[in-house]
């Protein structure tokens, strides 16, 4: 009876262990992804260009001189996130790019 119910808490652990891994791996997919798509983006593309390549933003901010910043995920080992900065005419004017 014990060693049935040992290996069932040890197949129940793999089994939550390895849905985090697959979660945790597809966030980090996705992260990539935001770093290679950033770098297509350029001062002076218009907003509409910026988001077709790279999508939805993970936040908006505002900014005091400016229109709005959008932030994408980056990947754990980031210093810095990926923000692209738009001014009051909806054109880029600055990219923060992935740094490691």
């Amino acid at each position: 009876m014990i060693k049935g119910t040992f290996l069932f808490y040890v197949f129940l652990s793999f089994l939550i262990g390895a849905t985090i891994w697959n979660l945790f791996d597809i966030n980090q997919e996705e992260a990539w992804e935001n770093v290679v798509k950033s770098y297509d983006v350029f001062e002076g593309m218009d907003k509409a260009s910026a988001l077709t390549i790279m999508g939805i933003p993970d936040s908006k901010l505002p900014n005091e001189n400016a229109d709005t910043t959008y932030h994408y995920a980056t990947p754990i080992q980031a210093k810095k996130g990926i923000d692209i900065c738009f001014d009051s005419l909806g054109r880029v004017f600055k990219v923060v790019y992935y740094e490691n």
